[in-house]
């Protein structure tokens, strides 16, 4: 007697079994819907509602996603769903949902783009020099270096100017005796924005 190979082994059960019970569910279903049920056809409507059970239990493939490995490739990919989010927005008639999602990416964005670093001094104070500056803050990243004009010692408002509150990091070279004017200019930085002391 010739022994079956693996697969055949596999095989010759999974087949057999599959069709067996194909068969006497057919069979065993005919009976039941002529006989016990009375509907008419009952091997073509049996074999109609095994079909549509097929198609409901089978096994589905997952949904598949190639996640971006890359912040651009992120961005371009929110970018891409919130143009599919336009389209339906437009489709349904509703106005006014796109504009916070395009708002938090915008602000995303900017937390990517190259940090704007500015230096300042008051009246009487030095800047460091450019390549100091350069050296000191080297990095992997890249940034934006603003030098501003020195602040006047004397003013009648002490904010601090427009220009300076849109950085991201503010350097502030305070001489040497402290005076008045740049213990105010201290107390008026910017909350929430970090400021280093030279």
């Amino acid at each position: 007697m010739p022994v079956p190979s693996i697969s055949t082994k596999k095989l010759i059960p999974s087949i057999a079994g599959k069709l067996a019970l194909a068969g006497g569910t057919l069979v065993f279903g005919t009976w039941v819907l002529s006989d016990i049920v009375h509907l008419p056809g009952g091997g073509a409507g049996l074999l109609a509602l095994g079909a549509g059970a097929w198609w409901v239990t089978r096994s589905s493939k997952p949904a598949s996603f190639s996640e971006p490995s890359s912040i651009p490739g992120w961005i371009r990919r929110c970018e891409a769903v919130l143009a599919q989010f336009t389209e339906l927005e437009l489709a349904l008639g509703l106005d006014g949902l796109r504009s916070p999602r395009e708002q938090e990416l915008d602000r995303l964005k900017a937390q990517h783009a190259p940090l704007s670093v500015g230096v300042v001094v008051s009246e009487g104070g030095t800047h460091p020099t450019t390549s100091e500056l350069q050296t000191a803050l080297k990095g992997v990243h890249s940034l934006e270096l603003c030098i501003a004009k020195p602040l006047p010692v004397v003013a009648d408002v002490w904010s601090w100017p427009q220009e300076l509150e849109e950085l991201d990091v503010i350097l502030y070279g305070l001489p040497m005796p402290l005076r008045a004017a740049d213990l105010l200019r201290l107390e008026q930085l910017p909350t929430g924005r970090p400021a280093w002391l030279l």
